[in-house]
C-alpha cells in the first residue's frame, strides 16, 4: 500500500489484490490505486481481488481476509456491498472440502451472482420511466 507499489500496480497490475478492512478503508484503498493507474491511461484496465473467509460460525480472526459468516443470504450481502465497489473477484479461503465448496457455490455464490444480474437490470433506462398519458375515457350519452 505505500506509494511506490501503488504506482508500479498502476503501471503494470492487471488484477490488484486489496489489504483486507472494512469497506469504506477497502473504498480508499481502490481509489487510490485507480489513481496510480490513470497516470498510465490504465485506469479501466485494472481489476480488483479481495481475499474473503466465509464461515458459517462465530467469526474468527487472524487471518488476511475479509472475514464473513452468516447464512448465504448474509454472506452474500455482504459480498454485494464489497461487489458495489467494483471488486471483480473474491478469493474465498477457509472452505476446503469439496462439499463446503459445492455448497457456497450452489448457496451464496448464486445468491450473489443473482443479486448482481438484477441490479444491473434495475439500473436506469432512458425513457423507463417516462411519464405515462391517462387513457382517454368518453362520457356515455
Amino acid at each position: 500500500q505505500s506509494s511506490t507499489a501503488l504506482k508500479v500496480a498502476g503501471r503494470h497490475a492487471d488484477v490488484f489484490e486489496l489489504a483486507p478492512g472494512p469497506i469504506d478503508e477497502v473504498r480508499q484503498l481502490m481509489q487510490r490505486v485507480r489513481g496510480a493507474a490513470a497516470e498510465h491511461g490504465r485506469a479501466s484496465k485494472l481489476r480488483f481481488a479481495l481475499p474473503v473467509r466465509i464461515h458459517r460460525g462465530v467469526s474468527t480472526t487472524g487471518h488476511k481476509a475479509v472475514d464473513v459468516s452468516g447464512p448465504p443470504a448474509q454472506v452474500a450481502l455482504s459480498l454485494l456491498a464489497y461487489a458495489g465497489l467494483g471488486i471483480d473477484e473474491f478469493m474465498i479461503v477457509g472452505v476446503d472440502t469439496p462439499r463446503e465448496i459445492a455448497t457456497v457455490g450452489r448457496e451464496t455464490i448464486a445468491l450473489l451472482r443473482n443479486s448482481l444480474a438484477r441490479r444491473e437490470t434495475d439500473e436506469f433506462q432512458p425513457g423507463a420511466f417516462a411519464s405515462r398519458t391517462r387513457p382517454e375515457t368518453r362520457a356515455a350519452g
